[in-house]
């Protein structure tokens, strides 16, 4: 279950895993640290934390996470 992922419009909550999915996969595949955990913003940035701790911002327009 990724906490709040619920809150996001179906879009968002699409992109947010294709996204995911995406980056997963140009870095050799899933991995139980880079496991959605949440998603929540942060000044009106989506952000995604991982079950390792990190936490990332995603660019819903591009694809990209910084």
């Amino acid at each position: 279950m990724i906490k709040n992922l619920d809150k996001l419009s179906d879009t968002q909550q699409k992109r947010v895993l294709e996204i995911h999915e995406n980056q997963m996969s140009a870095f050799g595949g899933h991995s139980k640290g880079r496991e959605l955990k949440e998603v929540f913003t942060i000044s009106g940035k989506l952000c995604v934390r991982f079950n390792d701790g990190d936490w990332y911002h995603y660019s819903l327009s591009d694809g990209t996470w910084f």
